[in-house]
C-alpha cells in the first residue's frame, strides 16, 4: 500500500497519543468549579456558534427569494449607441410624405 494512503489506525495511533484529543481533552487536575467554568464558556461559545449558521441560513435563504438582475446582451446593427431606438411612423408623418 502507498505510504500516503495509510489509515491513522495502520499508524499504531490510538486515541491516547492522538495529539488533536490531548489538546481537546479537559486537563487531568481539573477542579469542579474549574469544570463547571469550562462547560459554561462551552456552552456560550455553541450557543454562538448556533446564532451565527442561523443568520448565515436567514441571509441564504433571503438571497434566494429576492430576484437576481439579468443582463441581456442585444446583438445585432449598432447605430453608435447602446440602445437604439427607432420611432415608429405616426399618422401625421405618413400623410406628410
Amino acid at each position: 500500500m502507498p505510504r500516503f494512503l495509510r489509515r491513522r489506525s495502520n499508524l499504531g495511533l490510538n486515541k491516547d497519543e492522538d495529539p488533536l484529543s490531548k489538546a481537546l481533552a479537559p486537563p487531568e487536575d481539573e477542579t469542579i468549579e474549574d469544570r463547571e467554568a469550562r462547560l459554561a464558556k462551552q456552552l456560550e461559545a455553541q450557543k454562538r456558534s448556533d446564532a451565527i449558521d442561523e443568520e448565515i441560513n436567514r441571509q441564504r435563504i433571503e438571497l434566494k427569494k429576492t430576484p437576481r438582475a439579468v443582463r441581456v446582451l442585444l446583438l445585432g446593427t449598432f447605430f453608435g449607441s447602446p440602445i437604439h431606438y427607432v420611432q415608429p411612423p405616426t399618422l401625421s408623418t405618413t400623410l406628410l410624405a
